[in-house]
């Protein structure tokens, strides 16, 4: 019979929240600092939050995001508190829920697969709450229209010519869906990031210490966390019927449904886009030079467009052929 958790164990658990929340609330602030590196720093905002998650659990998950908003609530911004409300605490916490706390999760042979359907469906609500706003505080496209009317009033943009005047507005139109669709991108890599991190020792249990009535320590495990992985991903069917809703949309007449409809379509693509990759995994899973190749990959998507493309394109192929919409045989299992 067990007592409880032993002191040292509970200084560490408070211990380990408190350091998370301010380690977040100080990564997404850094970026208003002007500290060099500032905005690249703030994209890893979610790590600490996953990373308490994935060793203490749900609930020391939601502690860690009370600590952090509180954090930065003090700051007394409002834009700043609700962008990290909602990009950075909600999908950390729906993240979370789906790791840590659903019961049909955990008994799922398709986790990756899950979680990723619900960041698509969160995410598409945010967007279609920043699309239909009034208010530049919820829209980033208001938000990056009233920043090119400011910097052309002040002569900063002065020199373009109207073309590119006008290409820069025409482009605002579609920055939610562009920093929607690389936020959810960036976000999956923070939790595959943060698991890495968290199970670097203890692989896939996590022990609590606790004390029995004769003082003997015992090491018991806490709860166990399916992993997830790269090269094991099934997509939910929504994501598939979605993009095509999307891609019919973008060809309607009406401007406002059309731009909304590609701005969707930006967000959708993303799941396809992981597709690609775990199909990239999976195919160099056994190879001698599996890292390199891993490497040579992610670095040439980060300087070129067109890896991604391809990318995209097999992750639709892999999709449709595991839906059995395709029968074509190929030599490469997929």
């Amino acid at each position: 019979m067990f007592l409880g958790e032993t002191q040292k164990g509970s200084k560490r658990y408070v211990s380990a929240i408190g350091v998370s929340g301010f380690v977040s609330a100080l990564l997404y602030l850094i970026a208003f600092m002007g500290v060099p590196g500032g905005m690249l720093l703030m994209q890893f905002a979610p790590l600490p939050i996953l990373f308490v998650g994935f060793r203490l659990g749900f609930k020391a998950a939601c502690l860690a995001s009370l600590l952090a908003f509180i954090g930065v609530a003090a700051t007394g911004s409002m834009p700043i508190l609700i962008n990290f409300l909602t990009g950075v605490l909600g999908m950390s916490l729906i993240s979370s829920f789906v790791l840590f706390k659903n019961k049909i999760f955990k008994q799922s042979d398709n986790n990756f697969g899950l979680l990723i359907a619900f960041l698509v469906v969160f995410s598409l609500i945010l967007l279609i709450v920043g699309q239909t706003s009034s208010a530049s505080l919820f829209s980033d496209q208001k938000f990056f229209e009233e920043f090119l009317s400011q910097m052309e009033a002040k002569g900063v943009i002065a020199s373009l010519a109207d073309e590119q005047k006008q290409f820069l507005f025409m482009m605002a139109q579609f920055i939610p869906g562009l920093l929607s669709g690389f936020w959810l991108f960036v976000f999956v890599g923070i939790v595959f990031l943060a698991q890495s991190l968290a199970f670097r020792k203890t692989k896939k249990e996590i022990h609590l210490e606790l004390v029995t009535f004769d003082g003997a320590t015992l090491k018991v495990p806490a709860f166990k966390i399916p992993m997830l992985r790269m090269s094991s991903l099934n997509l939910w069917d929504g994501c598939f019927y979605l993009l095509l809703i999307s891609l019919l949309g973008s060809f309607l007449s009406q401007k406002t449904l059309q731009i909304f409809s590609i701005n969707c379509l930006f967000v959708l693509l993303v799941p396809f886009l992981l597709k690609g990759l775990s199909v990239f995994h999976r195919y160099v899973d056994h190879k001698a030079q599996k890292n390199l190749m891993i490497s040579g990959l992610y670095i040439a998507s980060f300087l070129l467009a067109w890896p991604l493309l391809c990318l995209i394109f097999v992750g639709l192929y892999a999709f449709l052929r595991d839906q059995k919409f395709l029968r074509l045989k190929t030599n490469l299992r997929i």
